[in-house]
């Protein structure tokens, strides 16, 4: 791929360090997932969704100003 895209060695490594972040991440939230460990970095779009209540995540005023 990085000859197609005429990328210099230092593109080149930060492809690849970019890429096994990526993949170090992803298994980091398959071990979460498989030991049932829940993240909390997602519940702002559940509580969206309507599937968890704003309490359970922090937000007690039905007012909040922007």
């Amino acid at each position: 791929m990085a000859y197609f895209l005429n990328l210099t060695i230092p593109q080149n490594i930060i492809l690849i360090l970019v890429s096994l972040y990526v993949i170090i991440l992803q298994l980091i939230y398959y071990y979460n997932y498989k030991n049932g460990i829940k993240t909390y970095g997602l519940r702002v779009f559940q509580m969206m969704s309507g599937l968890i209540a704003p309490k359970s995540i922090g937000i007690y005023d039905k007012k909040i100003n922007f």
